[in-house]
């Protein structure tokens, strides 16, 4: 219904034009997290592909609370960030040394 009322408000060009705002946060972790992982955007090591070091994970809308708090718990008890504890991980589960 109030899409139909925008349409006809802006088809008559009755629309209020708002100034727009700042963005002020919102973000789903935490400053440290935030600087951590633009630090390792940084890094360059060799054979490190740059546009693989912020790697999304899409998981279905079902499990993602339950992904990322148990990845959140996961952290926490390793004493690391987000993406430190996806890399144990993986590594675990390869048989890998990090």
């Amino acid at each position: 219904m109030a899409d139909a009322a925008d349409d006809q408000a802006a088809a008559a060009g009755q629309l209020p034009v708002t100034p727009a705002e700042p963005f002020r946060g919102g973000y789903a972790e935490t400053p440290a997290e935030t600087a951590a992982r633009g630090h390792a955007a940084t890094v360059r090591r060799r054979g490190v592909r740059p546009h693989l070091l912020e790697l999304p994970l899409r998981y279905p809308a079902p499990l993602y609370a339950q992904v990322v708090d148990g990845l959140r718990e996961l952290a926490d008890r390793r004493r690391c960030t987000l993406p430190e504890v996806v890399a144990l991980l993986v590594a675990d589960e390869l048989g890998r040394s990090t």
